[in-house]
């Protein structure tokens, strides 16, 4: 393939389609630790704050990159998504061939989406700052009014901001910033810069 017919990312630098090598079976050993590990800290994360255990029911699904590119519209810097109900982190067996830092960030990012997408309009990003908004009890007019607000406001974010968020969430729990680095710009908790928007 010639230089000037690669794929580019959103941000002119050139990104290859990933080739495939291994089976679903195959990654999903890989990946599953990853994940695994992820879960776990957002789940112990997830009781100490939401007092909830939600997270303990997402599952991890492996499917082929055709397919996801062909169904969910993968580009070539995608390896793995998220459920919108967050129940399901879909990966791509790709993702297992990926350096340890990068698919250590990726399933915090996607586990981000799914405590987001479990606890609807609880997270807010306000000016690049995450805040957490309790759960009220109290059957209160002006709280139910604000919950709504909030839930509508969180109904409509645009992409970057769920994308941010996600990534927000995941540094919360996991202790260290996602960053993105590459030139597919892929999620790393090790080097690169903070996610640019319109990155898909």
């Amino acid at each position: 393939m010639e230089a000037e017919d690669r794929p580019k990312s959103a941000h002119g630098l050139t990104c290859r389609r990933p080739a495939p090598s291994l089976d679903c079976e195959a990654a999903r050993a890989v990946v599953e630790a990853y994940f695994a590990a992820a879960q776990e800290r957002f789940e112990d994360y997830e009781r100490r704050n939401l007092g909830a255990s939600t997270l303990s029911r997402v599952q991890l699904m492996c499917a082929p990159w055709r397919e996801l590119h062909e169904q969910e519209g993968f580009t070539e810097r995608n390896f793995a998504a998220t459920s919108e109900d967050g129940l399901l982190v879909v990966a791509a067996p790709e993702l297992a061939q990926l350096p340890p830092d990068t698919v250590e960030a990726i399933m915090a990012h996607e586990l981000g989406h799914a405590l987001d997408f479990l606890h609807p309009a609880r997270y807010v990003l306000v000016r690049d700052e995450l805040l957490l908004y309790p759960n009220p009890v109290d059957d209160d007019r002006e709280v139910d009014r604000a919950r709504l607000n909030r839930m509508r406001q969180w109904i409509n974010r645009d992409s970057d901001v769920v994308e941010a968020t996600a990534d927000e969430i995941a540094a919360v729990v996991m202790g260290r910033e996602i960053r993105y680095a590459g030139p597919c710009y892929l999620q790393s908790f090790e080097t690169g810069t903070r996610r640019p928007a319109g990155l898909r």
